[in-house]
């Protein structure tokens, strides 16, 4: 039972918050730079202009917008997604040694951390994974197109930079976590 719990904690910080504070990055980014959101839907409730079910689920989420933006913001916008997540995630990693919990607590800490995993699956594209086989099929989006690789490379970030940040720095924090996490398990003690 216990098991259960902890696996419906996660799934929920992972999936619904996750989901709800990606897209929350492209609708913020856009009304700062101008643009208008037409339609909001995470994991398949529209929650923007009104709240009722997607009539066709295209993907854990999505943002339509009202009129295009300009190329840099929106090259901001696509990025702002996964950003989100991102920032979230090394935050719980940062905090992760200072508030180490047991239980329920450390399992959201876990998810939290598992965050910044949204970056690289939004960058399996970029490799030559669909977009779907993870989320589901992009709204007006080209699945075989990572936004975040497309709105880094737009804003002038170089590649091998983009695949040190989406690949090496989720393994190494989840990694470093997990160690934390197993030595408290084992030893009662958060690690050095």
């Amino acid at each position: 039972m216990r098991l259960l719990v902890h696996g419906l904690v996660a799934a929920s910080i992972i999936i619904l918050f996750g989901t709800l504070l990606h897209e929350g990055g492209h609708v913020l980014v856009a009304l700062l730079s101008g643009g208008g959101i037409e339609e909001v839907v995470v994991s398949g409730v529209r929650i923007y202009p009104d709240v009722g079910f997607d009539g066709e689920p295209r993907s854990f989420g999505h943002v339509l917008y009202t009129r295009a933006l300009e190329p840099i913001p929106n090259a901001w916008s696509r990025v702002a997604g996964s950003g989100a997540t991102a920032v979230v995630g090394l935050i719980a990693f940062l905090l992760w040694h200072r508030s180490l919990r047991k239980g329920v607590l450390g399992t959201a800490q876990l998810a939290c951390i598992a965050l910044v995993f949204d970056g690289f699956c939004h960058s399996l594209p970029w490799v030559g994974i669909p977009m779907f086989v993870v989320f589901g099929r992009p709204a007006g989006q080209d699945p075989q197109v990572s936004e975040l690789v497309a709105g880094s490379i737009a804003l002038g970030v170089p590649e091998p930079l983009i695949l040190t940040l989406v690949l090496a720095l989720p393994i190494v924090a989840f990694g470093i976590a997990l160690r934390s996490r197993t030595h408290l398990a084992v030893t009662g003690r958060q690690s050095a």
